[in-house]
């Protein structure tokens, strides 16, 4: 009985969450000036100095509530990879993962890891061929399905996205 309540309530949740994606805060892909779409953020690691991230939050206007973040750290010095996580709301389905998209190019696809009271968390490895389409492109679909097996998308202007990534 406990588990259905948990499941309606996710449910309910996610509904009242694609409902608001309408009235999301992130004006649509354009090339406006004077408009920030991206945002860097750090913190100081003791003995390791200061770590930076770039992100972008995508909130329903009203209440300010978390629809999605992206955030991508710097590419690690040998590697070239840039570790990235994607926050999704709560009340998704998991296995299909998340599909990622930009502007019409190929589509890719990484797992959720895992969620908590915050949202879910899929976490992705971003190689520079995929950072230079990031930061070519308009805008980054992201692709999940709710739970009741519906496809939701959500976009990320990519406007700035060079600017900021270079500033890390």
């Amino acid at each position: 009985m406990q588990t259905r309540i948990l499941k309606i309530c996710a449910v309910f949740a996610l509904v009242m969450t694609v409902m608001a994606v309408s009235a999301v805060t992130q004006p649509a892909a354009s090339k406006e000036q004077g408009v920030k779409y991206w945002d860097t953020r750090c913190v100081e690691q003791e003995g390791k100095g200061k770590t930076c991230e770039m992100f972008q939050r995508l909130s329903v206007k009203e209440s300010g509530q978390r629809i999605l973040e992206f955030a991508l750290a710097k590419p690690d010095a040998e590697t070239k990879i840039s570790r990235g996580v994607v926050v999704l709301p709560l009340g998704i389905l998991l296995k299909p993962g998340v599909m990622m998209q930009i502007d019409d190019g190929d589509k890719f696809r990484f797992d959720i890891n895992h969620c908590n009271e915050n949202g879910c968390f899929a976490f992705v490895d971003l190689n520079q061929q995929v950072v230079q389409s990031f930061q070519r492109g308009n805008v980054a679909h992201i692709l999940i399905m709710s739970a009741d097996g519906k496809k939701i998308q959500l976009d990320l202007n990519l406007t700035g996205f060079s600017k900021t990534y270079k500033s890390l």
